[in-house]
């Protein structure tokens, strides 16, 4: 599985970061730039990481410059 993740689709910063919550197993991406969170928590565990990172780079840019 690829996990390269896409720019952020609000405002495009090329570098957003993805982390596991140690607690709830929960996986999000954060975009340092515009503060938007995107987390994902529900489903078989060793597949949430591939459904976050898929879902995050299949949305559409949105107001973004490129």
């Amino acid at each position: 599985m690829k996990n390269e993740l896409k720019p952020c689709p609000f405002c495009g910063n090329e570098w957003p970061t993805i982390t596991q919550n140690y607690y709830s197993a929960a996986w999000e991406i954060r975009c340092p730039q515009c503060d938007i969170v995107f987390r994902l928590g529900a489903g078989e565990k060793e597949r949430i990481k591939e459904r976050i990172v898929s879902a995050w780079n299949s949305r559409r840019m949105v107001n973004a410059e490129k």
